[in-house]
C-alpha cells in the first residue's frame, strides 16, 4: 500500500458526491456487525449469571449468519478477565469455531500491505489461509479488560489469533509515538479504511494526542473515495482533567468512530446518509453485557449493522440484542416513599420491598421472548437522608429466587452537598466544586477517578523497596477500571519474580547483607514499638547489638544456606541461656525464649556424673557441654559444639566407648 504520513490530516473534500437515496440491498455494498465489550467470562462462577455473557455473544454470531456480513468488528473487551479461565477460553473457541468457519467464501477483498497490519498473525488474514475455512472473519482490538500485559506482552486475544479464530490488529507498540496504517478494504464499489488503536491508558494517550504524535497513515490514491472508520476503547465521557479523549482529538477525515469501553448504548438508524464536513459520527453501541448496576447499564442492548456503497453512503441499522437478561434501575427518595417512616424502620423496609415488587412484575413483562425464563437485576438507588438504613443482606433474602441480585438490590446514599470553597483542576486553570459528582452521588461513595488521585498521593509517602510504585499504580488503576480481582496479586506476583531473579544474579555475600540491614529495620522499629520498660528496650546497648548481629547471622546462614553452628541435632541444639545469660536474652524476642523454654523443658535430662572414665562430657542433642567458671541450672545454657578430634567429636568417641563396653568388646 502506498501511503504518506501526515500529522495534521486536513478534513476530506465531500464535494460531487451524489446525495441521492439508499438504493436498497446492493449485492457489492459491504456489511459489517458492529459490536463492543462482549466480557466474556463475567460472572462465571455465579450459578446463576455464569452463562449470560457467552448466550448473548452466541446471540451476535448467529445475526452475523442471518444478515449475511462480510465480516465482524469488536470494539474491545471480548473477554471480561485479562487472564480468562480456560472454560471460558474452550467456550468462546467453540462458538467462533461453530459460527464464522464454514464453505461460504469471502467476497471482501483486503488491498493493503497484511504483513504490517497482522504481523502477529502469520502477516495475513485469517480467511485468506489455504489451511482454514473462514465464513465470516471477526476484526478485534483489545480493550483495558484484556489488554496485553505479563511476560511477553501477551493478550488473550494474541491466542485467538494464532488459533486463526480472530484478526488482531490496532496494537501500539509506542505509546508516546503512534503510527496507525489502515486495513483498505474492498467489495464492489464499495471502499473501507478500517483504523483501530487497542485501549491505551487514557492519560497517556491524551499526551500522545495532545503533542501530535499520533499520525493516521491515508492511501495515495483515490484519497477520497475511502470511508474511513476508526475503533478506539477509551474514556469518551470526562472523567478527569485528562482522563478521557475529547472527540476534537479525532482527525477530520475521520467519517465515522466505533467508540469501545462506554457501556451505555448511543447509537440510531441513519438511512439514506451522504458523509458531510461536519465531524466524525460517533457510534457507541455499548456493552452487550451489563458488568454493574448502573444506570447506564440498564439501557436496551444493541449491535449495530453497517453497510457501505459507492459514492460514500452508508446505512446504519441497530439490532436490539433479545438475550440479555432484564435490568431495571429506579431511583427513589424515602422522603417521598409511601409508608416510609423515619422513626419506624421496619415500615420504610416494607415500603422499599414494595417497590421492588412491582419492578419485578414490570421486568418480566417487558422482557423479550429469549429472556422470559431469567431472573431480573432489580438495582434501587434510595436517598435516605433523614432515614435510618437496614441491612440490605437481610432485605435480599425475601428475593431469593425472584432476582438474579439478592445481595445487591438496594443502594443507599446521600444527597450531595456543595461545598463553598472551591479547589482548582489539576492541568486546568478552571475550577471546580470539592464535592462535584455526577448526578446526585455519594460523599461517602468515592468515584473511580477520585480513588486514583487518593492512590497516587498515598503512594508519594511510601518507600517501597520491592514493589515500584509505578506498578502499583498502574495495578490499582486496572483494578478500580476492570474490577478484575488478580490484578493486585499479579502485580505483586511479578515484582517477587522480578526481586528473586535479581537476587539470584548477585552474590551471597551481598545477598546476606542485605538480609541483614532488613533485620536492623525490623529490630528498630521492633524497639521503637516496644516502648519504656520492655525486655529490649531495657537491655543494655552494646549487649543487645551484640545480641541482635549474632541473630541476624544466624537467621542470614539459615535462610541463605550458610553454614551456622549447627551439630547433630541442627537448629535444636541451639539454645539462649536465661537467667544469669543476659548477652542471650538481649539478643533474641520474647516469642523466642518462650519457644527456646518449651524445648528445653522436653528434653530436659539429669546432670551426668562423672565416673572418672573416659566420658567427662555430657551428651544434649550432639552437644557436649564443656567446662565453664560460671554456674548452670542445666536446662537453658547455649551449649557451642567441641572441635572435632581426628574428624571426630568428643561426644561421638563416648558413645563408641560405651557401646563396646556394652557388647563385651
Amino acid at each position: 500500500m502506498a501511503a504518506a504520513a501526515a500529522a495534521q490530516p486536513t478534513s476530506s473534500d465531500t464535494e460531487g458526491h451524489p446525495g441521492g437515496g439508499w438504493n436498497g440491498i446492493m449485492e457489492d455494498h459491504l456489511k459489517i456487525l458492529i459490536a463492543t465489550d462482549c466480557h466474556l467470562g463475567y460472572c462465571e462462577k455465579d450459578l446463576e449469571r455464569g452463562r449470560d455473557s457467552m448466550q448473548t455473544f452466541e446471540e451476535i454470531l448467529k445475526l452475523a449468519q442471518e444478515h449475511n456480513v462480510d465480516c465482524v468488528l469488536l470494539g474491545g473487551d471480548l473477554f471480561h478477565d485479562n487472564r480468562p479461565s480456560r472454560r471460558t477460553m474452550q467456550e468462546c473457541m467453540r462458538l467462533l469455531r461453530e459460527y464464522c468457519m464454514g464453505d461460504r467464501p469471502c467476497a471482501m477483498e483486503i488491498v493493503s500491505d497484511q504483513s504490517r497490519t497482522f504481523e502477529r498473525n502469520f502477516g495475513m488474514v485469517n480467511y485468506e489461509s489455504l489451511d482454514y475455512n473462514v465464513s465470516i472473519p471477526v476484526f478485534s482490538i483489545h480493550g483495558n479488560h484484556d489488554d496485553p500485559t505479563g511476560e511477553g506482552t501477551l493478550s488473550a486475544l494474541d491466542i485467538l489469533s494464532t488459533a486463526n479464530l480472530v484478526n488482531y490488529f490496532g496494537r501500539a507498540d509506542q505509546v508516546d509515538k503512534i503510527e496507525m496504517a489502515p486495513i483498505l478494504i474492498k467489495k464492489g464499489d464499495a471502499k473501507l479504511a478500517l483504523y483501530g488503536l487497542g485501549n491505551i491508558r487514557d492519560e497517556r494517550l491524551y499526551r500522545t494526542f495532545a503533542t501530535k504524535q499520533v499520525k493516521m497513515l491515508r492511501p495515495s490514491e483515490e484519497l477520497n473515495s475511502w470511508f474511513n472508520l476508526m475503533v478506539l476503547h477509551q474514556n469518551r465521557a470526562n472523567r478527569g482533567p485528562t482522563n478521557f479523549i475529547p472527540e476534537s482529538f479525532i482527525p477530520d477525515f475521520v467519517h465515522a468512530v466505533v467508540w469501545g469501553h462506554e457501556h451505555d448504548c448511543e447509537i440510531e438508524d441513519v438511512h439514506d446518509n451522504t458523509i458531510s464536513s461536519t465531524g466524525p459520527r460517533i457510534l457507541q453501541p455499548g456493552s452487550s453485557i451489563a458488568t454493574s448496576l448502573s444506570e447506564g447499564e440498564s439501557k436496551p442492548k444493541h449491535v449495530m449493522l453497517l453497510e457501505l456503497a459507492d459514492g460514500l453512503q452508508y446505512k446504519l441499522t441497530s439490532i436490539p440484542l433479545q438475550t440479555v437478561r432484564p435490568f431495571l434501575f429506579r431511583d427513589i427518595v424515602l422522603s417521598e416513599l409511601d409508608g416510609a417512616d423515619p422513626a419506624n424502620p421496619t415500615a420504610t423496609e416494607k415500603a422499599v420491598a414494595r417497590v421492588v415488587k412491582r419492578m419485578i412484575l414490570q421486568a418480566k413483562a417487558d422482557a423479550p421472548p429469549a429472556a422470559k425464563g431469567m431472573l431480573p437485576l432489580i438495582r434501587i438507588r434510595a436517598e435516605y437522608t433523614g432515614f435510618d438504613t437496614f441491612s440490605v443482606h437481610t432485605f435480599g433474602r425475601d428475593f431469593i429466587g425472584k432476582v438474579a441480585n439478592p445481595k445487591d438490590i438496594v443502594l443507599f446514599h446521600r444527597k450531595a452537598r456543595r461545598a463553598a470553597p472551591t479547589r482548582k483542576t489539576p492541568g486546568t486553570n478552571a475550577t471546580a466544586d470539592a464535592d462535584d459528582a455526577d448526578d446526585d452521588d455519594v460523599p461517602e461513595v468515592i468515584r473511580n477517578d477520585h480513588i486514583m488521585v487518593l492512590v497516587k498521593d498515598m503512594l508519594k509517602e511510601q518507600k517501597l523497596h520491592v514493589l515500584l510504585k509505578k506498578d502499583a499504580g498502574d495495578a490499582v488503576e486496572r483494578y478500580v477500571k476492570t474490577e478484575t480481582k488478580s490484578e493486585i496479586a499479579n502485580m505483586v506476583s511479578e515484582s517477587l519474580d522480578r526481586a528473586v531473579k535479581s537476587l539470584v544474579s548477585c552474590g551471597e555475600s551481598d545477598i546476606k547483607k542485605a538480609f541483614k540491614k532488613v533485620l536492623e529495620i525490623d529490630v528498630k522499629d521492633a524497639d521503637l514499638a516496644s516502648g519504656p520498660g520492655t525486655a529490649s528496650s531495657t537491655a543494655a546497648p552494646a549487649t543487645s547489638a551484640r545480641g541482635r548481629g549474632r541473630s541476624q547471622t544466624e537467621a542470614a546462614d539459615k535462610l541463605f544456606g550458610g553454614s551456622g553452628r549447627k551439630g547433630r541435632g541442627g537448629a535444636k541444639g541451639r539454645q539462649s541461656s536465661q537467667g544469669d545469660d543476659d548477652e542471650d536474652a538481649a539478643g533474641v524476642t520474647r516469642t523466642e525464649q518462650r519457644r527456646s523454654t518449651a524445648r528445653s523443658a522436653k528434653r530436659k535430662k539429669p546432670p551426668v556424673i562423672d565416673d572418672d572414665d573416659d566420658d567427662d562430657a555430657s551428651e544434649s542433642d550432639g552437644f557436649v557441654a564443656e567446662d565453664s567458671d560460671r554456674e548452670s541450672d542445666g536446662e537453658n545454657d547455649y551449649v557451642p559444639p567441641t572441635k572435632k578430634k581426628h574428624g571426630r567429636s568428643t561426644a561421638a568417641a563416648a558413645r563408641t566407648t560405651k557401646r563396646r563396653r556394652a557388647g563385651g568388646l
